[in-house]
């Protein structure tokens, strides 16, 4: 009787150390752009800041040497031109180590006016995407499934004080300073 519970247990053992080798890791990613619709003035650069996320139903963990690289492709008419991030799209992923549901923000890039004012409007961007390589050495792409959006604005420039008010305010406060420096002075005996 004991020998037959025993070959029960060793059974049942063996199929569960084979059902562990049998079973695969899975990297389970994405990214997404921070801001899918900036709005920005005719002379602004749009910085191109994203996200990306190791799913929490990854069994692997994300790290900077699975990242292969990024690309975008072009569209006709935007006025502005793609520039890296500086020192490079790759060197910013450096010692990211991403468990199962954690995140990593990056630098996508940054949009350049061809030139300036650039006009008023919105404008649909390239499609960007991401690579990553899993633990077995597969590659695998992920192109965000929502558009980005540039909205550029007219500004009138009413942020910025024209001359005349900045020079009323240092009036004002240039007279109160002295009105205050006569009050302080003693008389003379």
């Amino acid at each position: 009787m004991k020998a037959g519970k025993f070959l029960r247990a060793a059974g049942l053992l063996v199929a569960m150390l084979a059902s562990i080798g049998s079973a695969q890791a899975t990297l389970a990613w994405s990214w997404s752009f921070d801001d899918y619709h900036p709005v920005v003035g005719q002379n602004d650069s749009v910085v191109l800041m994203a996200t990306i996320y190791n799913d929490a139903s990854s069994s692997e963990v994300l790290t900077a040497a699975s990242i292969y690289n990024g690309f975008i492709t072009p569209v006709e008419g935007l006025p502005y031109h793609y520039v890296l991030p500086t020192g490079g799209f790759l060197a910013q992923f450096a010692g990211m180590h991403l468990n199962p549901n954690e995140s990593f923000s990056f630098n996508m890039g940054s949009y350049v006016p061809d030139s300036t004012p650039v006009a008023p409007g919105e404008y649909i961007a390239e499609t960007f995407g991401l690579y990553v390589f899993d633990s077995q050495g597969h590659l695998s792409g992920w192109t965000p499934d929502r558009d980005l959006y540039i909205t550029v604005e007219q500004r009138d420039g009413s942020e910025v004080p024209e001359p005349a008010s900045l020079a009323l305010v240092f009036a004002g406060v240039g007279g109160a300073w002295l009105s205050r420096r006569r009050k302080v002075v003693s008389p003379r005996v």
